[in-house]
């Protein structure tokens, strides 16, 4: 533009604060908002059972999936903020498909919700997809580290998050959203794929390749909740 635009009047917003938890980075333009830790508050308690379950700690794969859905962006983060009832008759064909009668008895939930607006929908138990899967293998062989670093609860719970405004995760699935408002009925995802950082190369592919199928853009299960 050849210096002349008046970067006062157009240049773009700075970030008031930028800081990280555990490997997931947050940045706010409000200057007047509370520390991070403060703001995540109890909802801490729950993002560890899935960013400090080993030691090593987590790592996001490079790429992102983007795709736009026809809907306001609210109904995605408050879904899931909260609604874990849907997948039993939501899912029923898809992962029904992955593990013929893995809705037979549904386990144990719980709900936590946040006066910040956090919220997480959970059950407690496992299921494992394939008994030849390497993923669920490594899982299950890494289940008696993360027992003895967040307890028995933590270790077999599953479900989906929010974190106030617009930043989600299905942990089971590996998979990490934040949601981009377009207008007020139009929204784009991107969705990213959370890894062991210590974890075998084999089985980080394994788990990008299992996010892809089950909740990339044309994934099994995400076109039933899209």
């Amino acid at each position: 533009y050849y210096g002349e635009i008046d970067k006062s009047k157009w240049g773009l917003l700075q970030v008031a604060q930028i800081d990280n938890y555990k490997g997931l980075w947050f940045g706010t333009f409000d200057s007047t908002a509370p520390p991070l830790v403060d703001y995540l508050g109890d909802m801490t308690f729950y993002i560890d059972s899935w960013v400090d379950h080993v030691p090593g700690g987590i790592e996001i794969l490079p790429g992102v999936i983007k795709w736009v859905m026809k809907a306001n962006w609210k109904m995605a983060a408050e879904q899931f903020a909260g609604d874990g009832y849907h997948a039993p008759v939501t899912h029923a064909s898809s992962l029904g498909k992955i593990g013929e009668g893995m809705w037979g008895g549904m386990p144990e939930g719980a709900q936590f919700s946040s006066r910040h607006g956090h919220g997480h929908s959970m059950v407690f138990g496992r299921v494992t997809r394939f008994d030849d899967d390497p993923l669920s293998n490594y899982n299950a062989d890494r289940n008696p580290i993360v027992e003895e670093r967040l307890g028995p609860d933590r270790t077999n719970m599953l479900g989906n998050f929010t974190v106030w405004p617009n930043m989600s995760g299905l942990p089971a699935s590996a998979n990490l959203r934040v949601w981009h408002p377009k207008g007020p009925n139009q929204f784009e995802i991107w969705s990213f794929t959370v890894v062991d950082k210590d974890a075998p190369p084999e089985i980080k592919k394994a788990q990008q390749l299992s996010a892809t199928l089950t909740e990339g853009a044309a994934g099994i299960v995400e076109v039933d909740d899209g």
